[in-house]
């Protein structure tokens, strides 16, 4: 088998990306409906959390099983599961090590991103979760020696300083603690995108990632039991059983299978043909994206402010995209 990672056409990587981004944004959207409100909120961090990653876990290998029962219908099942676990690098010591540091790079995001949520308002936190992406990809690749040309960097800028224009008027009073988690979801992202510009197989490594992340969620839980005398696991789980809370699980639900689940796999095929500086200037678009959503479908005005914000992270971006590589 060829290591060479398949890398899709530039009008193949351009759709991919476009869906990924839209799903970035509508998770965004769905994350705060549930956890926003303040006492009103529709469900707890760690239920939504786990929640969102199982359902994003068993959807994914719902879609790796179809895969591979299409791709070999006439071989028994006992085969296709055979040429699944060789499918899946399990055997290489590097690999292995590389899917556990991605399942804990997508906890860290996931949790601290739910965790943040809860008193930081909508603009704040996208500022800070996107600003820490940026930085991150951008120093990762610089050590890797991947160091972005200048119309990269001015590019970068240019759409970063577009977007605090565009979030600007919502800001609210700074939650530092929620600032720092929310920095550090977003660098826990940056290093989930990193990641995924070698998978081989985007479905199968996302799969494997969201049920890892899963594991290790359950026992972070356990051991704060622990040390806090206090059944965690007992009490998330209990809490997504209230009835107070199904709106909430519907949510997390739709989030877990849909827009992280199939948008982070769709993500990862779209990464193997963008580098670290076009993939992290990208997603600088996903608040722009939702705001757009928000006149499109919640009859949101269609501000100048709007125009002018999107103008600016497009150029931006635009930058990006057609700066000379190296």
């Amino acid at each position: 088998m060829s290591d060479k990672i398949s890398t899709p056409s530039s009008l193949i990587t351009a759709a991919l990306t476009l869906i990924a981004l839209v799903a970035f944004a509508a998770n965004s959207v769905l994350s705060r409906m549930a956890l926003g409100g303040g006492e009103a909120r529709l469900i707890d961090a760690d239920s939504f959390t786990l929640i969102r990653l199982l359902s994003g876990a068993l959807t994914l290998w719902f879609i790796v099983g179809c895969m591979h029962l299409y791709q070999q219908k006439p071989a028994k099942l006992s085969d296709s599961l055979t040429s699944l676990k060789q499918h899946s690098y399990q055997h290489h010591p590097f690999y292995n090590w590389r899917k556990w540091l991605g399942a804990l790079s997508l906890l860290a995001y996931a949790w601290l991103f739910s965790i943040a949520y809860l008193s930081l308002d909508t603009a704040t936190g996208a500022l800070v979760l996107f600003g820490a992406v940026q930085l991150s990809m951008n120093v990762v690749a610089v050590i890797q020696g991947q160091r972005p040309t200048a119309f990269e960097v001015i590019g970068s800028v240019i759409a970063f300083i577009g977007l605090g224009y565009l979030l600007w008027p919502n800001i609210g009073t700074p939650q530092y603690w929620s600032m720092i988690l929310m920095a550090l979801s977003g660098m826990a992202w940056g290093m989930y995108s990193l990641l995924g510009r070698q998978s081989h197989s985007p479905v199968l490594d996302s799969a494997d990632y969201f049920s890892r992340s899963m594991i290790l969620m359950l026992a972070v839980l356990t051991i704060l039991s622990l040390a806090m005398n206090v059944n965690s696991v007992q009490l998330t789980l209990s809490n997504t059983l209230q009835s107070a809370h199904y709106d909430g699980v519907i949510l997390a639900i739709v989030s877990g299978a849909l827009t992280s689940g199939i948008g982070y796999a769709i993500w990862y095929k779209a990464l193997t043909g963008l580098n670290p500086s076009k993939a992290a200037a990208l997603q600088l678009s996903v608040p722009f994206i939702a705001a757009v959503g928000g006149v499109v479908f919640n009859h949101e005005t269609l501000s100048l402010h709007l125009i002018a914000s999107g103008a600016i992270i497009l150029s931006g971006i635009s930058l990006v995209l057609i700066a000379r590589k190296k």
